[in-house]
């Protein structure tokens, strides 16, 4: 049955593109500039929208009334909020117009939309326009809120008097929802004084709130096709990859491609390769609160998958990501495990991998070779910081054998049978054993920290954010510094100390804006050093980092200063990359074995944590704030247009001799894997491997493949004086 809208407004345009576009669909339409009793006695739903606040005539309240009262819905749109005093708004809207303390001003703004938290937002997503804002009415208790965005109050709840304003971070308000009254339903949106009219969201919610407020079952009948295609793109929003790649500023001869994307990965933090070239990865949708309850309403902090459901299973995972047809992009996820709460870092390992995950470092085992984890054991516990940002992360497999991270928090490390503290780790770096038997601190230093390197020749790196020093280097590890404690020595050392970021134009609306180290790396993480072996010689060894809230991956070659290095600027007045986009969340970059840069982007408006503005914070540290998105997630390759094609041997089927050649591959990744698993075999399939490891010791092509042969003999207790005496004259040792 064709339903009777009548619309409203103030604005004969509005009322023509609106009527338009209903009549379009089927729908049956009457407008008017004010609603009367006679127009209202010929319509199921009305719309009111008014760009001026001013009271309505009490005919058209009055008619308006009758018209709730008889069951009539209702979409009120920016001033129609005024159209009566604030309790007759209240009670017709769920929120009304007080004009001695509601206020409005106009800026550029988020819009933070509740994604699919109601029908008239399914499928939408946040997006930025310079509309007018409505904040401080009166509200009802019960009013669902959909949409809302931050206001210019201060900390103390004032608004500056005099010069600009502009949104702060310390306040938020609704800014759309819907309201169930005794007998009639009412959506409010605050926007609509000029062009966000034509916004295809905001027309959008306005024709979904409309069949919604009717009681129409399918919300979607009147909103156009190519409406309903963007608003998971709005103008202003999110870009699709394709589109996001485009607004990279990247160095000459690089090209950037997507490898997966939202929705088949969200928020991914760590990646990885396997021995048969297989491209693992961890996503952590909890991020940052996990399972944590709510300090503030839901609608106001969006870092909690689900409000309210605290006794669910944990929803970060880690899966295998598959190109069924070739064209370098992933298309299936083979789900290898799910159940980890607030995932930061993994390794592939024996039968699957170890990951860290409050509050284990646990290892996840697939023994019926199905291709999903069926065991679970954890390995070490005691790793749940009270901030969730300060956690262990960037698992790597050294070839010393043991797998070494990062953490910007302290640990006291429990025996996950009988409970009891076998180490106490202190930010910094740590290590342990893969098979739980040992874990201990390499190199200690206070901050927060999210990146760790080990490089060949097992120089070890470590990124430090909000400290101005924001990578570090492992001169001595703690068991060197133990048998001279008082000497005052320091375990790391700063490798680029005060180093500003090459981009002017810094943030400035609040919201977005750094805070911290402004100017500086106040987030950097990820300190991948090159050793992919396809890029131009200038590449070699030099280090890679990057800045998230200000979109960039920064670049510098590594120079050696005593025992220790020195981080030298390639570019003087730019990054190496740099997004015109905001949403480019860069949180970590790594190097595949194609030897291409592979960028995990949150893709997300804010990936900020705490905020030391002072606005209200999570019971995980992090800023309250409507803005933290768990839907979008990228993967990018950034490879190098003159790169070889790089054959990946698969390591799987390669006996010892196989594995001992591959030592010699370009690509440090494949090297790491070869020697992974090498060391994985026993009895006499490993030691059919010491003729070869000999061999390539003594004669290998390259530093690498010597030093990992030597590496690989150490741990099997086969490196003879002859031999450590011929690395250390070829300066491998």
């Amino acid at each position: 049955v064709p339903l009777r809208v009548l619309i409203t407004s103030d604005v004969a345009g509005v009322r023509d593109e609106y009527a338009t576009v209903l009549k379009a669909a089927g729908a049956r339409v009457t407008v008017a500039e004010v609603p009367d009793a006679a127009g209202l006695g010929q319509a199921d739903v009305v719309m009111l929208h008014r760009r001026e606040f001013a009271p309505l005539p009490e005919a058209s309240r009055r008619a308006l009334e009758a018209f709730a009262g008889r069951g009539g819905g209702m979409v009120a749109v920016h001033g129609a909020v005024a159209a009566g005093d604030a309790r007759w708004g209240r009670e017709m809207f769920g929120g009304g117009w007080d004009p001695d303390k509601s206020r409005r001003f106009e800026s550029l703004m988020m819009l933070y939309v509740l994604t699919d938290d109601h029908p008239v937002v399914a499928g939408c997503s946040p997006f930025d326009l310079t509309e007018e804002t409505v904040y401080d009415l009166e509200l009802a208790d019960k009013v669902q809120v959909l949409a809302s965005a931050f206001t210019p109050k201060g900390r103390d709840g004032s608004v500056p008097e005099n010069g600009r304003v502009r949104a702060s971070i310390y306040d938020i308000q609704p800014q759309m929802w819907v309201h169930q009254g005794a007998k009639h339903r009412a959506m409010v949106l605050l926007q609509g004084a000029g062009e966000g009219m034509r916004h295809a969201s905001i027309r959008a919610f306005i024709l979904r709130g409309l069949a919604w407020a009717a009681g129409r079952k399918k919300t979607d009948e009147w909103v156009p096709a190519a409406d309903l295609a963007d608003l998971r793109y709005p103008a202003g929003g999110p870009l699709r990859a394709d589109k996001a790649i485009q607004q990279f500023r990247m160095q000459p001869g690089f090209v950037a491609t997507v490898v997966a994307e939202e929705s088949l990965i969200n928020k991914p933090i760590a990646i990885q390769w396997d021995g048969g070239g297989r491209l693992w990865v961890a996503e952590t949708p909890e991020y940052p609160n996990g399972r944590r309850p709510l300090v503030a309403e839901p609608w106001k902090e969006t870092g909690v998958l689900e409000p309210g459901n605290y006794e669910r299973p944990a929803r970060d995972r880690i899966s295998v990501l598959v190109d069924t047809d070739g064209d370098g992009k992933m298309d299936r996820k083979d789900l290898f495990h799910e159940g980890l709460e607030l995932i930061t870092g993994f390794q592939v390992y024996g039968q699957g991998v170890i990951a860290v995950a409050q509050p284990d470092i646990v290892y996840l085992a697939d023994t019926d070779g199905d291709g999903k984890a069926d065991l679970e054991k954890p390995l070490f516990g005691g790793f749940t910081p009270g901030d969730t940002h300060f956690v262990a992360n960037s698992f790597i497999l050294a070839p010393d054998g043991w797998i070494y991270a990062s953490t910007g928090s302290g640990a006291s490390v429990r025996d996950p049978g009988t409970k009891k503290q076998v180490a106490q780790i202190s930010p910094g770096v740590f290590r342990f054993r893969p098979d739980g038997s040992a874990i201990e601190q390499v190199a200690s230093q206070g901050g927060n920290s999210f990146g760790a390197e080990v490089t060949s020749d097992m120089e070890i790196f470590h990124s430090k954010a909000t400290s101005g020093q924001p990578v570090q280097h492992v001169v001595l590890p703690e068991w060197v510094m133990a048998k001279a404690s008082s000497t005052g020595l320091r375990s790391m050392e700063s490798v680029n100390p005060g180093r500003r970021v090459a981009r002017a134009d810094l943030p400035d609306r609040a919201p977005i804006m750094q805070i911290d180290q402004v100017g500086r790396f106040s987030a950097a993480c990820s300190v991948p050093v090159y050793e992919g072996g396809a890029w131009p010689d200038e590449y070699r060894d030099t280090i890679f980092m990057t800045e998230p809230i200000l979109d960039v991956i920064h670049h510098e070659r590594l120079v050696r200063k005593g025992p220790s290095f020195e981080g030298q600027l390639v570019l003087r007045d730019e990054e190496w990359l740099r997004s015109t986009d905001y949403w480019f969340c860069p949180v970590t970059v790594t190097f595949g074995p194609d030897g291409a840069m592979y960028v995990l982007d949150f893709y997300t408006p804010v990936v900020a944590h705490n905020d030391t503005r002072g606005p209200k914070h999570s019971r995980s540290n992090a800023s309250i704030r409507p803005d933290r998105e768990s839907y979008f997630g990228r993967i990018y390759r950034i490879q190098h247009e003159s790169a070889p094609r790089f054959v990946h041997p698969d390591l799987g089927r390669s006996d010892a001799a196989g594995l001992v050649a591959v030592f010699e591959h370009p690509n440090r990744v494949v090297r790491a894997n070869a020697l992974r698993l090498l060391m994985d075999k026993s009895g006499v399939a490993l030691e059919a491997a010491v003729p070869a490891l000999r061999r390539m010791a003594a004669e290998g092509k390259t530093p690498p493949a010597r030093i990992q042969a030597l590496w690989a003999l150490g741990r099997m207790g086969k490196l003879d004086d002859a031999l450590f005496a011929k690395a250390a004259a070829d300066g491998d040792s």
